[in-house]
């Protein structure tokens, strides 16, 4: 969860924000987010597939590793997460 007062660069307010979105709008309805790992959030929202794999490791990268987040790290998460909402798309809608 992104906290307000954090001394983050552009890139790395960007990876994190998108990552929540991401996380937000794949994840059932009232689930409680905080206290649960990157994976557990992963699996919690059902997000697997090509980008899968990319978005998870620039995620842990820019919020754990201690590196600042660059214009190409951004851009490589960017593309991981239209590769998975495009993927989604294309996906049946299951039937009632």
């Amino acid at each position: 969860v992104l906290r307000e007062k954090e001394n983050l660069s552009g890139y790395e307010k960007k990876i994190r924000r998108g990552y929540e979105k991401l996380i937000k709008a794949r994840a059932p309805e009232k689930t409680p987010l905080a206290a649960k790992t990157p994976t557990e959030l992963e699996q919690t929202a059902k997000i697997s597939g090509d980008g899968a794999e990319t978005i998870h490791t620039i995620y842990s990268l820019t919020r754990y590793g201690g590196e600042p987040a660059t214009k190409e790290r951004y851009a490589a998460f960017r593309d991981a997460v239209h590769t998975l909402s495009a993927e989604t798309k294309n996906e049946p809608r299951p039937q009632p």
